[in-house]
């Protein structure tokens, strides 16, 4: 901690180390995950999800006068890895998107915050979507576990993967703001984190039965699409550059393809 002359109040460092450290459990956990090692990657993100719930609920670290602290962003990547061969090759990937999250903390230097409220409000923020990012992981693991079961729809111990999948899933779709509110997140953050809470959901709902969820979900992700597509080639045209889907989301347009046949005027713009 770095002491400066003043008597105003700012957060301490302890913050931004908590951070770090609940971001490397995460990707401890998509390490794990990716090896085809479920259940450890399971009780990793549970870990790290009860750790960043718990600097949720409490009162950030503050001292008086002469403390300031590094300023953190939280920066959300597609996992860099791929699952293990063997595994990979009993997953069907032509419906479910399958990669995992890391999440990096960045500092961007030292920073005095002489609003206390608005430091407090940008770091539950930063937890908060940590915290859904390690929410989605954990509801990932579970969905990759049902889809190595055989395609029996019977099966008890798929339908019981697939439906805590899914309820985490919906937890994913929304950060706590809290105890009444919930606010979708914001699709800046990463346009691909949401898509692939959208697809995987609605291949959830559909694997369980419940086709106008599952409609439903894929109407939300095709709209999605076409919005960053649109986005996309505007960006392009302006020679700005801007962020792309990678090969392995081809599920996004498996899933949603019925729905730009049965309207065909959908298909031009998408």
């Amino acid at each position: 901690m770095v002491s400066l002359p003043g008597t105003t109040t700012y957060i301490t460092g302890a913050t931004a180390a908590a951070l770090q450290s609940v971001s490397e459990q995460n990707n401890e956990g998509v390490s794990l995950y990716n090896q085809g090692r479920f259940a450890e990657a399971i009780h990793v993100f549970k870990d790290a999800t009860s750790a960043s719930k718990n600097y949720l609920s409490r009162p950030m670290d503050v001292e008086r006068a002469t403390s300031v602290e590094l300023s953190s962003s939280l920066q959300v990547l597609p996992s860099r890895t791929a699952l293990t061969s063997d595994i990979d090759s009993l997953i069907d990937h032509s419906t479910v998107y399958l990669n995992p999250f890391e999440a990096v903390v960045t500092s961007g230097g030292l920073q005095i915050m002489e609003d206390l409220t608005v430091a407090n409000c940008q770091h539950r923020l930063l937890f908060s979507r940590l915290s859904t990012i390690l929410i989605f992981n954990m509801a990932l693991t579970h969905h990759a576990i049902a889809m190595m079961f055989s395609e029996d729809k019977d099966s008890t111990s798929k339908r019981e993967f697939l439906s805590k999948a899914r309820h985490l899933y919906n937890l994913a779709y929304s950060i706590p703001q809290g105890e009444q509110e919930q606010e979708i997140i914001d699709e800046s953050m990463l346009p691909l984190f949401v898509k692939a809470i959208l697809n995987n959901l609605g291949h959830c709902f559909s694997s369980l039965g419940d086709i106008n969820k599952s409609n439903a979900c894929y109407e939300l992700l095709l709209q999605s699409i076409i919005l960053f597509q649109q986005d996309h080639i505007q960006c392009r045209n302006l020679g700005e550059s801007k962020e792309c889907f990678p090969h392995h989301t081809a599920c996004f347009w498996n899933n949603t393809i019925f729905l730009i046949l049965k309207d065909p005027g959908l298909a031009p713009a998408a």
